[in-house]
């Protein structure tokens, strides 16, 4: 934008101004925990068992620059995929991946649009409790389960948060089922650790 500084403003404190906007900038970056990690499905390092979920593995030297949360609220990062500005958001299983990599459910591959190796950036990123969730299941047999919404309910326990517009998977008997997110509050993306959720689920 434009604005001015007056006419008898000394230019040093002009450059003073800039300057403190850059350190603000900088701090700003640094306090975001960003950090880029090439990415590569769970059952790389034999953990397929989290499949089922949105926990992903990171390296042990990524410990060293988050910020732990004092109400105890879980670690949940934002994942972005920069070369086609797709995200969505997970919780963390355990930091013992390889430096430079981390490990993602195959369901994250899908949202993202990557391929084993493809480099994302993750960011630490505190969400707010969902008090509402609206799902939609892709396959006609999971309405057809003896009872989706308790089924739905359970599996969703291994999820820590959801991203509106993402879609997610979970394994019931043997079966996978893809169900799509389509709404979300508060915000676009939400934790559903220890809250209240409203859970709606649409038709077809």
């Amino acid at each position: 934008g434009f604005f001015s500084v007056g006419p008898f403003s000394p230019p040093i404190k002009k450059k003073k101004k800039k300057n403190n906007l850059i350190i603000t900038y900088i701090f700003e970056f640094m306090k975001s925990c960003a950090f880029t990690l090439k990415s590569y499905p769970l059952s790389f390092i034999e953990k397929a068992h989290i499949e089922n979920g949105d926990k992903i593995i990171l390296p042990q030297s990524i410990l060293q620059s988050i910020d732990q949360y004092d109400d105890n609220s879980p670690l949940t990062f934002e994942i972005y995929n920069n070369s086609n500005n797709r995200k969505c958001h997970c919780g963390v299983y355990e930091f013992t991946g390889d430096d430079g990599c981390a490990y993602i459910p195959y369901w994250m591959f899908c949202n993202l649009g990557i391929e084993e190796g493809s480099y994302l950036t993750f960011k630490q990123k505190k969400l707010e409790k969902g008090y509402f969730l609206k799902i939609q299941p892709q396959d006609k047999e999971f309405y057809d389960l003896s009872n989706p919404k308790a089924i739905l309910e359970l599996n969703l326990r291994k999820y820590t948060c959801l991203t509106k517009k993402s879609t997610i998977s979970i394994e019931y008997n043997n079966n996978i089922y893809w169900l799509n997110v389509l709404e979300v509050k508060p915000g676009s993306a939400i934790c559903i650790v220890d809250t209240d959720l409203n859970l709606e689920i649409c038709d077809l």
